[in-house]
């Protein structure tokens, strides 16, 4: 073998090495935060049920549903809902398909339809199939069977969850949100959003006025959300966090 080769060797060994480490890290980081859906059986795998909170049921840390039940003052008293367990922030570790990939900046919106009547309503999707990584490849499995033993629990009979056909993951993200809040249960205009441009610290490139769009039919549907939405981007990072 020449010494260039025995280099070329060494240093992606070096480089798997370090992606295997960091891997690792993340693993464990992920399980001491107690929500990691990926754990086994002996690890720090999360205790989940369903409880309702205000209208809607959610998903919540058991340990936290049983302390508000122990703790949970008279119903009368005004202070009840102080004592609600909050929702938990499942996480798992994915490998995004390129085939079922649809999380674009417009969601491939050309106009309206029956299911997306304006583009302030596109929520784009992608879905997360089993890791290449050997760190999470066999946690994706113990993943999905957690979703689907959760679905399984759920209340309400209507379920419409995120696996789809073939154990993968479906997730949407809401990609535009108004400036607005509720006011007799009707959403009204805030009066000091209406008009008034997003928060000058953001980027120009996460706002509604540098947001891109793939087609031109969106462009003038898009600047006339300026005073209503802002643009609810997602941190994304490479394998180097950056």
């Amino acid at each position: 073998m020449s010494n260039a080769m025995k280099e070329t060797a060494d240093g992606k060994k070096a480089t798997e090495g370090y992606m295997t480490e960091k891997m690792e890290n993340t693993r464990q980081a992920l399980l001491e935060g107690g929500m990691y859906i990926g754990a086994g059986e002996l690890e720090n795998q999360p205790k989940l049920k369903w409880e309702q909170l205000g209208k809607a049921d959610y998903v919540v840390s058991a340990e936290d549903a049983s302390r508000n039940n122990a703790d949970k003052p008279n119903s009368d008293s005004q202070d009840a809902s102080e004592t609600l367990p909050e929702p938990v922030i499942l996480t798992t570790v994915v490998q995004i398909s390129e085939d079922d990939f649809w999380l674009t900046s417009c969601g491939m919106y050309k106009g309206p339809s029956p299911m997306v009547p304006t583009l302030a309503k596109v929520k784009p999707t992608c879905v997360g199939v089993t890791p290449k990584h050997d760190v999470f490849t066999g946690n994706f499995k113990r993943a999905s069977e957690s979703i689907k033993k959760l679905m399984e629990n759920a209340v309400t009979k209507d379920r419409k969850g995120i696996l789809v056909p073939g154990g993968k993951i479906k997730f949407r993200h809401v990609l535009f949100e108004g400036q607005w809040q509720e006011v007799n249960n009707m959403e009204e205009p805030k009066k000091e959003d209406s008009g008034t441009p997003e928060n000058e610290s953001v980027p120009v490139e996460y706002t509604i006025e540098g947001w891109p769009v793939d087609f031109p039919e969106t462009e003038e549907e898009l600047r006339s959300m300026r005073n209503m939405h802002r643009v609810n981007y997602l941190n994304a990072y490479n394998e180097q966090s950056r």
